[in-house]
């Protein structure tokens, strides 16, 4: 007594359902899945830390060592600002000659190559353009 089975027209309509991912599965699916292009490197923490110069690691035993001892006399946090300015300080860096700065008032006020200012906006605005920024 089974019916046979239905005959599709060209005005017929099918609907198919299906349970959705859960979104563990999307995000796993997103962030575990290998890229055929990228291949991953083998780095082990043990030739990370070699690849460190000598002269690094002397100085970070110094500084951990002048911490303890400003701990012990109360200068911890004092000294973990004053050394972290100091850091800061010393690799400032040079500009060359000719090298333009990032801030547009020591480049005699010419803008760098894709600097956006509130000019562009406005005339994006104007032009009724603003949703292609």
């Amino acid at each position: 007594d089974s019916d046979p089975p239905p005959t599709l027209s060209s005005s017929s309509t099918i609907l198919a359902l299906s349970t959705p991912k859960g979104p563990q599965e999307v995000v796993a699916g997103l962030v575990d899945a290998p890229r055929e292009e990228e291949e991953e490197e083998d780095v082990s923490i043990s030739a990370l830390l070699a690849s460190v110069r000598r002269e690094f690691w002397m100085k970070l035993a110094l500084w951990v060592l002048l911490l303890f001892m400003s701990s012990y006399v109360g200068y911890a946090i004092p000294f973990m600002l004053l050394s972290g300015m100091a850091a800061m300080l010393v690799n400032l860096g040079k500009r060359g000659e000719g090298e333009a700065s990032a801030y547009s008032i020591f480049n005699g006020f010419q803008e760098l190559p894709g600097q956006l200012n509130a000019g562009h906006y406005e005339q994006a605005i104007r032009r009724g353009q603003m949703m292609r920024l």
